[in-house]
């Protein structure tokens, strides 16, 4: 039999230290969900505004490796889906965020 744990009992302490108990150690679960909803909100955001200022192969090359949850797909994945070279994958996302930079810069500078 095992004895009960309770989350306020101190699980460590020293000296001149304020002491440590379980209910410290457990994660809060609710600031994830928040922050992941928050996540998804400017995602969403930023892909609208990539799609308004950015032709349809710039947009798919900017959401393929920056806004896609969990994964940066490569120049040469990306290049396989629009049949051109790694290279030039590279050369059209720098000329698309040198874009998106300019444009998004003109229409934010009022904020």
């Amino acid at each position: 039999i095992q004895r009960p744990v309770y989350l306020g009992e101190i699980i460590y302490s020293t000296q001149g230290e304020k002491p440590l108990d379980y209910s410290e150690t457990l994660k809060d679960e609710r600031n994830d969900m928040e922050q992941k909803a928050e996540q998804k909100d400017v995602v969403r955001f930023l892909s609208k505004r990539v799609r308004y200022y950015l032709g349809p192969e710039e947009s798919h090359i900017i959401e393929r490796r920056y806004l896609e949850e969990g994964y940066q797909n490569t120049y040469k994945e990306i290049g396989k889906e629009l049949n051109v070279s790694s290279e030039t994958v590279r050369n059209m996302e720098r000329r698309a965020m040198q874009k998106l930079k300019a444009k998004m810069k003109k229409d934010f500078s009022s904020i």
